[in-house]
């Protein structure tokens, strides 16, 4: 070829590549601008990015398949490049270069390349074949001729691995995982990579794009840098998209795979970040997303203490904040549906109670699920745990040579008595294996008169034995994961109770107000009365011509036919009519104060008070008493509280939280553990609730009596089963209620001077009634342990005068 037909050629292709080129960017300003007009900047770059990648599908696809190529899953098998090159259709040789590129990191690099190019040649002979007229570029083949493709790609991978590891049990079954693999995932794969599959079901395209979206985000774990993990953040973010545009059950099943191809122990991350986001993205979108985000970290820093969280929260955080961009450049729009603001009141009602029931039905089966498979791997663990019959022979066969060849009679004694020595040790390994033991019984009596070191069998066995046990309870973390989801079972089925009983309605207490206002002459359409200690009335449909008391009259006439106060109503005016709208009010406040101090010999107390309230109106008093003093006292009751403080907060039930307290402390290898002494105050009701678990008594001070509150229980973390006692009571106000550690006193002998004190300073202000009892304590008891009081004031509501008492 001349110089003239070369640069014809070239001016030939820089041209069409031109036109390619300005096309391509006309396309992506063109998508920018309509966004732009429409939502906002973020919004505007997406769509530009989306429309560039739409047009770089051929990369993307090489990216793809160089990701899967080089992602392992158990034995060391790379199913998911066979499967995806198997599936692809349209850009086949971008696919197969890919895969290629991605093999050189790999086992191995040159049979994986070979075999990648196996099944580009089968699924083209086979198209020349059948069908001559095809194009070369065109691999858009039907899907017997892809799993065909998988399963020989697949099997030929397999056997080479399998004949050049000897023919070894892990060989073997990595040739079955080679041969079941890579078909089901072609499968699987094919509905989302062929332009082919415009038939399939709504059922097999979700499931394709999820088992796609699965593989990817489980290539990314390769590309981890320090605290950054691309799986994690992909993982996070795509359950809680996929939960915005196709509902929380379907973004709580793929979260829960994402945690199994992750860490096992951490699966539950993200299908309850689903299950969070899903709940809250009717009240807003960046709510549901930040409570997303804190209930993964909690889980995380809960399931995998801190020093495995560190490698999972900082890539939830920057997922939570990519969701937050995305809520922000609308790319988290709900799916369309009909509006009901014009619904009538009854029909929009009926719509919440079946969504309230649904959503019921849904975390009450996640419930059974994680209850169920907490069941399951508890047995397993307790399955793995103990010795197999191999591994007691193979611990006998070690005791036996270790005695046996320091023997110095050891080749006269095999000479004569081999064989009846021999026989010996095997019924010593059947006898352990059946009864579990080792036992100077258990010793075959030939064995006894024979060794002349038998004496040394049983406690050289008992050692070895033990240390095996240990060893597989170290190892096993299956028990862990049963407390896990124990944990998860148990927080779901206590929310899905508290919002039954928060949210049921009440029909008695409904007819007897309807039957209020009618006496009343007031006429309204419906009166609802919904909820247990919080209560919320609905009244719709007032006539503005028949509502003639004021505001003052309608909550005393609501709170005289519920028998609870209720805040200042609110007004909706519709046309004529008026809908109203009343909340409980709090029937109580409190006035509290704290004081500690550290043992004599330690800088840091460790103790840890806390007082906070949750956003249901209950109020909270905690004392954690670490076992011990100082630094390593601190820090475990400071995590206690902490803890403890968080989960109310979230709206967790106060059993729930210790049993979760309870195996999180248990789950840590180190001896830590700790008291919990909480006092829970509902300010509606005025129900209090005590809490303790080895902590002190506490004592309430009512008018001229004095009551103790007290329990013979175990701190948290010492046992499986969480040793605390519940005790209730119904606080008036003007009670005193005084919490304190140990180191203030510990029994009734103890107590007599701090109970005088408390009568001698009840009209004092709180701060200085605790100082005065931890100064008393110090002088009597010279600082022998860490000393923490809680003092605390039952008071009227805020804003109510009725009652004078010392602040």
């Amino acid at each position: 070829m001349d110089n003239q037909k070369m640069k014809e050629v070239y001016q030939k292709h820089l041209k069409k590549y031109s036109s390619r080129l300005t096309s391509l960017a006309s396309t992506v300003e063109k998508a920018y601008r309509d966004a732009e007009e429409n939502g906002n900047t973020v919004f505007a770059l997406g769509s530009a990015t989306g429309a560039l990648l739409e047009e770089a599908k051929p990369i993307l696809i090489f990216i793809a398949a160089l990701m899967l190529s080089g992602t392992h899953l158990v034995l060391g098998v790379y199913p998911m490049g066979i499967a995806f090159v198997s599936a692809v259709g349209k850009h086949m040789l971008w696919a197969y270069a890919g895969a290629a590129v991605g093999s050189l990191f790999g086992d191995f690099p040159a049979i994986s390349i070979a075999v990648y190019t196996l099944i580009v040649c089968l699924r083209r002979l086979t198209a020349i074949i059948t069908e001559p007229d095809r194009a070369l570029s065109d691999f858009e083949d039907g899907m017997k001729l892809k799993l065909a493709s998988a399963l020989i790609a697949g099997a030929t991978l397999g056997a080479y691995g399998t004949i050049t590891d000897g023919f070894s049990f892990t060989s073997l079954a990595a040739l079955l995982i080679y041969i079941a693999v890579p078909p089901s995932l072609t499968f699987l794969y094919t509905c989302t990579l062929s332009s082919q599959s415009s038939d399939a079901t709504v059922l097999y395209e979700e499931t394709s794009r999820g088992a796609l979206t699965v593989s990817l985000v489980m290539s990314l774990r390769a590309l981890t840098a320090g605290a950054i993990n691309p799986a994690v953040i992909s993982a996070f973010f795509a359950s809680v998209y996929i939960t915005r545009k196709h509902g929380m059950l379907k973004g709580a099943l793929i979260g829960i795979f994402f945690g199994l191809v992750g860490s096992p122990s951490l699966a539950p991350t993200y299908s309850i970040a689903a299950i969070v986001s899903g709940i809250l993205f009717s009240s807003s979108p960046y709510i549901a997303v930040a409570s997303a985000t804190l209930a993964s970290v909690s889980w995380a820093i809960y399931a995998g203490g801190y020093g495995s969280a560190a490698g999972v929260v900082p890539s939830v955080v920057i997922g939570g904040i990519a969701a937050s961009a995305a809520v922000y450049g609308n790319f988290f729009n709900a799916p369309n549906t009909a509006a009901s603001y014009s619904l009538p009141h009854s029909a929009v009602l009926r719509a919440e109670q079946m969504k309230e029931a649904d959503t019921d039905s849904l975390l009450a089966s996640e419930a059974k699920a994680f209850t169920e498979l907490s069941d399951m791997l508890h047995r397993l663990s307790v399955k793995l745990c103990r010795p197999t019959s191999s591994d007691i022979r193979e611990t006998v066969r070690s005791v036996r040579d270790t005695l046996c060849l320091s023997c110095d009679i050891f080749e006269e004694c095999k000479r004569k008595n081999g064989s009846l020595i021999s026989d010996s040790w095997t019924e010593l390994s059947a006898a352990i294996s059946e009864n579990g033991t080792v036992s100077r019984e258990a010793l075959p009596s030939e064995l006894s008169e024979v060794c002349i070191r038998s004496e040394s069998i049983c406690p050289m066995l008992s050692e070895k034995l033990a240390s095996m046990l240990q060893s597989l309870i170290d190892t096993d973390k299956t028990e862990t994961m049963a407390l896990d989801y124990r944990a998860t079972a148990s927080v779901l089925s206590d929310l899905i109770e508290r919002r039954r009983a928060e949210f049921s309605i009440d029909e008695a207490l409904s007819k007897a107000l309807f039957s209020r206002l009618r006496d009343e002459k007031i006429s309204a359409r419906q009166v609802i009365v919904y909820g247990g200690r919080h209560k919320t009335v609905f009244i719709s449909a007032i006539k503005l011509s028949g509502l003639h008391i004021g505001e003052d009259d309608l909550r005393a006439l609501a709170s005289d036919a519920c028998g609870c106060e209720f805040l200042s109503p609110e007004f909706e005016l519709r046309d004529t009519e008026i809908c109203v709208t009343l909340h409980s009010a709090r029937s109580y406040s409190v006035i509290h104060a704290s004081a500690s101090a550290a043992e004599a010999e330690s800088r840091a107390c460790g103790d840890s008070s806390r007082f906070f309230t949750s956003s249901d109106g209950h109020f909270n008093a905690l004392i954690s008493d670490g076992m011990g003093s100082g630094h390593d006292a601190a820090v475990t009751s400071g995590i206690c509280a902490l803890f403890i403080e968080k989960m109310l907060c979230a709206g967790n039930s106060a059993s729930v939280t210790l049993k979760m307290l309870n195996s999180m402390i248990r789950s840590k290898r180190a001896e830590c553990s700790a008291t919990v002494d909480l006092c829970e105050l509902d300010l509606i009701t005025g129900d209090a609730s005590f809490y303790k678990s080895g902590a002190a008594p506490s004592v309430i001070l009512r008018g001229d009596e004095i009551f103790k509150v007290e329990s013979h229980t175990l701190p948290v973390g010492i046992i499986r089963t969480l040793d605390a006692q519940k005790t209730k009571l119904k606080a008036e106000i003007g009670d005193l209620i005084v919490m304190f550690s140990d180191g203030i006193a510990e029994s009734d002998e103890d107590s007599a001077w701090l109970y005088s004190l408390l009568f001698e300073l009840r009209d004092r202000k709180c701060e200085a009634i605790a100082d005065a009892i931890v100064a008393e304590a110090e002088k009597r008891y010279k600082r022998k342990d860490d000393a923490t009081v809680c003092v605390i004031r039952i008071a009227p509501p805020e804003g109510d005068s009725r009652y004078e008492l010392n602040r």
